[in-house]
């Protein structure tokens, strides 16, 4: 629970940075085939390992004025087992009993590609005690004894033989489909992705159970496509890679910010605060998606974003009613539905579906009924359209249930600031879980929350 009070907001806010996506640049930037620039620098602690897993791989981390630059390898395929060799160590352990159900030979059995056999050609070098021919089990062991005594051991023993031959990157590279067992994260997922890149090959990833971390999981995907890759995550357990799209070089990496917290923020200058947005930048692959800016620009707000990536909308005085379809909205519909009450006239939102409804989870009916409670004036004339009628100023004085969803305390604050008394928020927890850094940024514009 927390009491929000009713107060006037300004200033620059920024966001915090997705480090999970430049991490995962900064590597695959390495297996690029020239530089790629960042706007930022690298003089950060959570940089710190990947920096020096960028120097063991040959590769070259440059700190400039206006940002910094990773000069790749000159070796990718040498750079690629450096940077990635956690990950390399687990492969043989995530490799699902899955692609052996029809037998222990690969089912499409594709044969190596060049590039596939010079990784089997380095493991060799490498680690030659994974070729070197093991001796038969039973052999010199007329009775048995030793056969039965090794497998008894179970978990104390040798691990179980895997059902192909060679290191389990080439079986992972041999196949068009792979399934990975419950134990591979999202960083497993990475580390086969920029292989199949390398390799010009094209293959889906399916996982047993999602990621733990699925969030990381999208930044990550969304930094290889940075690159010139491209991955695409089709579900929590599916990932599909196109090897005809290799690393590009002279690519640029943009900050990622967090959009739980800029699209909030943006609605802050929409309502007729003077507040900015940090490292908005429009290029970024996580910029504010187009559906939010075009329903607010139906209300003739203007977004507005300069050249060093601070953003805001104008003509927060002059923007009117609306008529706008419910699929526009994208998962943006509970702002929209508070911001047609900051307008002097009647807004509609029409063609509400039932699969619209599900999509939101829920917050659409929750956003009608906690905006209610300040005195919003919602009216349903036909089956799937909902009129709203403007109200700048609300009483306040409520207590407002979040209902444990995070956009809706979001619009809960940002009713709070347009109200004429503070209100109570309840259940509003989700705002923490998902953005921890939410009433530290709130507080730093001048709100106060306690």
């Amino acid at each position: 629970m927390k009491f929000v009070y009713q107060t006037r907001i300004a200033g620059a806010l920024e966001p915090p940075a997705l480090d999970s996506y430049r991490i995962c640049a900064m590597k695959l930037a390495a297996l690029c085939p020239g530089r790629t620039s960042f706007k930022g620098s690298f003089l950060k602690e959570s940089f710190r390992e990947t920096l020096g897993l960028l120097r063991r791989a040959g590769a070259n981390a440059i700190e400039r004025n206006n940002g910094s630059a990773v000069e790749p390898a000159s070796n990718r395929e040498a750079a690629y087992r450096i940077l990635f060799a956690k990950e390399i160590g687990k492969f043989d352990s995530i490799i699902s009993e899955k692609n052996f159900k029809n037998g222990t030979a690969p089912e499409n059995g594709a044969t190596q590609s060049a590039e596939s056999f010079s990784f089997s050609m380095k493991a060799f070098i490498d680690e030659p005690e994974r070729y070197e021919k093991k001796p038969e089990t039973g052999a010199g062991d007329p009775d048995g004894k030793e056969a039965l005594a090794e497998s008894q051991k179970g978990d104390e023993g040798k691990d179980k033989k895997p059902h192909y031959e060679g290191s389990a990157l080439d079986f992972i590279l041999s196949r068009d489909v792979i399934y990975l067992s419950g134990d591979a994260d999202e960083n497993d997922v990475i580390a086969i992705v920029a292989a199949d890149i390398l390799n010009g090959h094209s293959q889906k990833i399916i996982l047993d159970l999602p990621p733990e971390d699925v969030g990381t999981l999208r930044n990550s995907l969304e930094a290889v496509n940075s690159l010139g890759g491209c991955a695409v995550m089709e579900d929590s357990c599916t990932v599909t890679v196109d090897g005809g799209k290799a690393f590009t070089a002279g690519n640029i990496i943009l900050p990622a910010s967090d959009w739980h917290i800029v699209v909030p923020a943006l609605c802050c200058s929409a309502i007729g605060f003077d507040v900015d947005v940090k490292n908005t930048f429009e290029a970024s692959p996580f910029a504010v998606k187009k559906e939010f800016i075009d329903v607010f620009s139906k209300m003739e707000l203007i977004y507005t974003e300069d050249e060093e990536g601070n953003a805001f909308f104008v003509n927060s005085a002059g923007k009117t009613p609306a008529r706008v379809d419910a699929a526009e909205c994208g998962d943006y519909l509970p702002y929209f539905l508070f911001m047609a009450t900051q307008t002097d006239g009647v807004s509609e939102i029409y063609n509400i579906t039932e699969e619209i409804l599900e999509r939101n989870n829920h917050a659409f009916y929750y956003t009608v009924a906690e905006l209610k409670k300040l005195g919003a004036d919602f009216t349903s004339r036909t089956g799937g359209s909902m009129f709203i009628l403007g109200r700048t100023t609300f009483d306040g004085g409520v207590r407002i249930d979040c209902h444990n969803n995070y956009d809706l305390a979001c619009v809960a604050v940002l009713a709070t600031l347009c109200s004429k008394k503070a209100n109570v928020i309840e259940n509003c927890d989700s705002v923490e879980w998902i953005c921890p850094d939410f009433w530290r940024l709130f507080k730093s514009i001048g709100g106060f929350a306690e």
